[in-house]
């Protein structure tokens, strides 16, 4: 290569490192506040929602209404104070154990497990999840090993954790492989039934 086509090829990337920087640097600056903003903490309680298998509903006066959209679809929009579809009285998004369970507001979102979910069966699986070596189900090796004291959670894990804790919840949910989330789904769906 020429002296001439390394010199230009240097400046190219120097005049493209310049304006990346400039771009950035053009950005609002987000402060460390935003992640607890509360129409992107119920975003966040909308996907472990869905993850888990609860069904979210809105309450508005005490009177629960069906939401026929996945909640990752319609929480950010009517939490969202810049979103047309912002709906103020929003302010409270809680899980409850089930569908029958006294309800602590009346305006606000609230999640509890859809009829084929068993609570217990999560349960359980969270705990073989955290019992098993650096190997998965299958006997291979797992690159980790899964400590419910990382999450801030102590053995064993109950009920109240599961519609409490949700954020450690949905961060032990994460670090979990496929195999390993499908085996604990089927006890989520099966209960205390043995995984066939």
């Amino acid at each position: 290569m020429s002296s001439k086509r390394i010199a230009f090829a240097i400046k190219i990337v120097v005049a493209l490192s310049i304006v990346i920087f400039m771009i950035v640097a053009s950005l609002p600056e987000r402060s460390s506040d935003d992640t607890q903003l509360p129409h992107i903490v119920f975003a966040r309680q909308a996907s472990y929602a869905l993850a888990i298998g609860f069904d979210v509903h809105i309450i508005t006066n005490g009177v629960i209404v069906k939401m026929p959209l996945s909640p990752i679809v319609w929480v950010p929009r009517y939490t969202d104070p810049d979103s047309p579809y912002f709906n103020p009285l929003l302010t409270a998004f809680v899980f409850v154990e089930s569908a029958k369970s006294e309800i602590s507001i009346t305006n606000g979102i609230v999640g509890w497990p859809a009829d084929e979910i068993c609570l217990e069966g999560w349960i359980k699986g969270f705990h073989w999840a955290a019992s098993i070596e650096n190997v998965d189900f299958r006997g291979n090796p797992r690159p980790r090993q899964i400590k419910l004291e990382y999450f801030g959670l102590i053995y064993p894990l109950t009920i109240e954790d599961l519609l409490n804790n949700w954020e450690k919840i949905r961060a032990l949910y994460s670090r979990l492989s496929t195999a390993e989330l499908h085996t604990i789904w089927n006890w989520a769906i099966l209960g205390n039934q043995s995984i066939p």
